[in-house]
């Protein structure tokens, strides 16, 4: 029997720096392009008659709407907290509202926000977000909601008394950052603060009320995913027949 010749050393080594660098381009690469691949998420979804109503890219699953309503002053502040799902690899994400905001948040996260439009807000996370991610925007905001018009509408019905909130086919984004398309319905669950005397009737069923000092908090929660436009509440001096 012919022994074969071992091989040279030299090759020996090429042969283990090879079989290493593969091992480690194996291990490397598929987590690179991650990032590469996450784009902006389009600020409309091209709908006919409003084309950058809605955005692309998201799905929101649930609204936490928190906000407080002075009478005198037209005043609306407060919080929403949006619970989403990416339908795409995201770098940055569009909102459609017209209050001015303070600050955003996303995963509890600061995020920076920019307004390319009046009825736009483009959020950009600290980190990219992959397609099928669930995570939560918190988005806090004050403003006077009366003067704000849009695409030719002024929809804030209020005076010093009463106010109501609800209109077609935009609402949402004089007193909720929104997803604002019929296409993309939600669970709302709406907290409205006002002076103590004055009643709230919103979406779904009454789940509670807090009272702190002068100020009450009235809780109401749907059971079913709506459209954001259906979104509504209004608070005065009602009374209330069940």
């Amino acid at each position: 029997m012919v022994t074969p010749p071992p091989f040279p050393r030299a090759n020996v080594a090429r042969r283990r720096l090879g079989i290493g660098l593969a091992t480690l381009l194996v291990a490397v690469l598929p987590l690179a392009p991650a990032h590469a691949a996450s784009e902006p998420g389009s600020p409309g979804i091209g709908d006919g008659y409003f084309p950058i109503d809605g955005n692309g890219g998201l799905d929101v699953l649930r609204y936490d709407i928190h906000d407080r309503y002075r009478f005198r002053e037209g005043r609306l502040s407060g919080h929403t907290t949006l619970t989403v799902r990416a339908t795409q690899d995201l770098s940055s994400f569009h909102l459609d509202f017209l209050l001015p905001v303070r600050r955003v948040a996303v995963a509890g996260v600061p995020a920076d926000v920019a307004r390319p439009r009046q009825h736009e807000l483009r959020i950009t996370p600290a980190e990219p977000l992959a397609a099928g991610t669930r995570f939560r925007v918190r988005v806090t905001y004050d403003g006077h909601p009366g003067p704000v018009g849009y695409d030719g509408e002024k929809n804030w019905l209020a005076d010093e008394h009463e106010v109501v909130a609800m209109n077609q086919p935009h609402m949402a984004p004089w007193w909720f950052p929104a997803n604002d398309h019929p296409s993309d319905k939600a669970l709302m669950d709406i907290s409205i603060t006002v002076p103590r005397g004055r009643q709230v009737v919103a979406n779904g069923n009454p789940v509670g009320r807090e009272r702190d000092g002068a100020l009450v908090t009235h809780h109401w929660r749907s059971d079913e995913p709506m459209a954001t436009y259906l979104a509504m509440f209004a608070a005065g001096s009602f009374r209330v027949e069940r």
